[in-house]
């Protein structure tokens, strides 16, 4: 690379190397780095200078918009060297102003789709006032889009940009889409197959002239199961009471509307009071359901199959009535039908059906495999993908790649390994029988106390709600700045909590998975200790159960613990202790408390607590010697 912006950091010469080796082979490359390396201009650095000099384009895939505005501001530094331009990419419920402002933003991509087509062809037809924001574009885009080449823009900047002239976000994206470089935006956007083929339509390109990378890949298996995955809650079934009142309720079997959803509403209610009782959620087979509204209707299977698909064709009527009345164009009715329709006719080995409970009744198909929404990848020219945290690496190349292979490299903390120490206590365990025991509770209740009490910022982890109220329902005995996230906590209330917490100190207690556990930073010593209360495992719901049932047969029962759930188990604890670590300044001191940690040492160098108030003061101490 002939220019790169800043001063190196260690490893940024290593894996700009690896970069530029993988681009010149044509290949596809696996990096993992820790946070603070600095992966993001390591990596876009000399793909842009590559994509220039061999007229090539560069997707770039994120998952979070702050990750995009990372990319932003790493792509406005290469912009004082490198020619190039940017575009932001985003859905219609992001850059259609129609939806932002006349209240379409709970309208889904493809509902959105319909009504900007709709809107289009009344324009093209003499129709001026079908959509404002395109008439402008038409008459004022280009001032945009040339504003765009010669800026580096975020997708926020894009859309205020494109409102000061009420011009249509979206299509001005597309035209700068044509002549960039570099296109930054979500997965869906590259993954999604319908999507895809306009995306390139826009860009001009072709899958083997794209460079890709994707950011935090560790997202991106399951990302790429809930493409394929869909779900009916019971309490939508509600919302067709009101259309079958609009657009009517009979057809020519002589089952009504409104009768088909009750008797499915009572069936399914009735399955998870007999069978789900103390469960989150179990298999369902296609036959079982099926036999049932068989039976209940007292009609052929070809005649029950022929009904659904009159349900879609009635769909299909009120979405084009309400586009006309210039309404969200949705029928829940069709919706249905075309759920039980795939419910009942997908064969494809990797879906399983489940009925669940666990935040409302719903069946779904579950996606398990994520290599049919993933194998695209094997077409481009080059794909990099990053993280943090992949290991195995194996793992993640064997449930992403069909064929080919990728070259797998990772690096360690570019930090002084003196930053940070891992201890763990094992005399508390969160294992399913003990947790069970109230003595085991109090005793994680009393370490926890004692721990937060010693007047150190602390982020205190649980594997579950659950967990986490049976712990603080005892008294630890905790008297300073005190912060819970629930699972009903508010986006304001958390977003206070969050800021209350960065300002003055105190404890955060939480779950894994949970909005503070991953994707925020704690830099400067906001956060000074983690506690891991119990070690992360998968819950055993159905849906991991028959991922283990169907990994089993595709790679082998010796890989399945390894891939489905150490492997999982150990990234999150390393993401949740990497929370404290974002420079060479930040210092800290990881708990976890469980006596089964040790078998977790090959994702964490840790050692067993002997007085744990003692080694963290004594930590704290040395530290504010250096």
């Amino acid at each position: 690379m002939k220019f790169f912006p800043y001063e190196y950091r260690p490893y940024q010469k290593e894996i700009i190397n690896d970069v530029e080796e993988a681009l010149r082979k044509k290949e596809h490359v696996i990096i993992e780095a820790p946070t603070g390396i600095g992966k993001t201009i390591a990596v876009l650095g000399p793909s842009v200078e590559y994509a220039i000099e061999n007229n090539l384009k560069i997707f770039y895939l994120t998952r979070t918009n702050s990750q995009q505005e990372q990319v932003v501001k790493e792509a406005r530094k290469l912009r004082e060297k490198y020619n190039f331009i940017l575009a932001p990419i985003q859905g219609r419920n992001t850059f259609c102003l129609l939806a932002l402002k006349d209240k379409l933003i709970d309208a889904t991509p493809e509902e959105l789709s319909l009504t900007c087509s709709k809107r289009r062809r009344d324009f093209e037809m003499g129709d001026m006032n079908s959509c404002p924001y395109y008439k402008n574009f038409l008459e004022k885009g280009n001032e945009i889009v040339i504003y765009a080449k010669e800026n580096i823009l975020t997708a926020q900047d894009f859309v205020e940009r494109s409102l000061e002239d009420d011009v249509c976000a979206y299509e001005a994206m597309k035209s700068l889409s044509f002549d960039a470089n570099v296109l930054l935006m979500p997965y869906i956007y590259f993954f999604d197959p319908f999507i895809r083929p306009r995306l390139l339509s826009w860009t001009n390109t072709t899958l083997d002239n794209i460079i890709l990378i994707i950011d935090e890949a560790h997202n991106l298996p399951d990302f790429a199961r809930s493409q394929r995955s869909i779900q009916l809650t019971v309490k939508s079934l509600s919302y067709v009471d009101k259309e079958t009142r609009d657009f009517g309720d009979d057809n020519k079997f002589g089952i009504k509307y409104s009768e088909f959803v009750e008797i499915l509403r009572e069936n399914l209610n009735i399955i998870s009071e007999n069978f789900l009782k103390e469960k989150d959620d179990m298999p369902i087979s296609k036959k079982y359901l099926l036999d049932i509204l068989l039976n209940e209707f007292n009609v052929s299977e070809d005649v029950l199959m022929m009904f659904l698909n009159t349900m879609v064709d009635y769909g299909d009527n009120v979405r084009k009535e309400k586009l006309l009345k210039n309404q969200i164009p949705r029928s829940f009715i069709g919706n249905l039908g075309s759920f039980l329709l795939e419910f009942f006719m997908n064969d494809e080995k990797d879906v399983a059906r489940i009925i669940s409970k666990e935040d409302q009744l719903k069946i779904e198909m579950f996606a398990i495999d994520p290599k049919p929404v993933t194998s695209i990848i094997e077409n481009v020219y080059s794909s990099i993908h990053m993280s943090g945290t992949l290991k195995p690496l194996d793992e993640y190349e064997s449930i992403i790649f069909n064929e080919k292979k990728a070259r797998k490299i990772s690096y360690p903390s570019p930090f002084p390994k003196n930053n940070l120490k891992v201890y763990y206590i094992d005399n508390v365990t969160t294992k399913y029988d003990d947790i069970k025991k109230i003595d085991e509770i109090e005793k994680m209740a009393n370490t926890i106390g004692k721990i937060v009490n010693l007047g150190y910022n602390s982020l205190i982890l649980f594997p579950s709600y659950t967990l986490m109220e049976k712990v603080l329902n005892q008294d630890i005995g905790f008297f300073g700045n005190f912060y819970k996230e629930t699972p009903n906590i508010t986006q304001k209330d958390f977003i206070r909590s969050l800021h209350l917490f960065k300002r003055h100190g105190g404890a955060f207690f939480s779950v894994f998975g949970s909005r503070i556990s991953e994707g925020i930073d704690f830099p400067n010593g906001q956060i000074q200790l983690v506690l891991i209360a119990g070690i992360p495992y998968p819950k055993p719901t159905a849906k991991h159960k028959l991922m283990e049932l169907y990994y089993s047969q595709e790679i082998g029962k010796e890989k399945v613990y390894r891939y489905l759930v150490h492997g999982p188990t150990g990234r999150k604890m390393v993401q949740a202790i990497g929370r404290m670590i974002r420079s060479s300044t930040d210092r800290g001191v990881a708990i976890i408390l469980d006596k089964r940690a040790p078998r977790f040492r090959d994702y964490i160098d840790m050692e067993k607590s002997e007085d744990i108030e003692h080694e963290i003061r004594s930590f704290f101490n040395m530290a504010s010697l250096k």
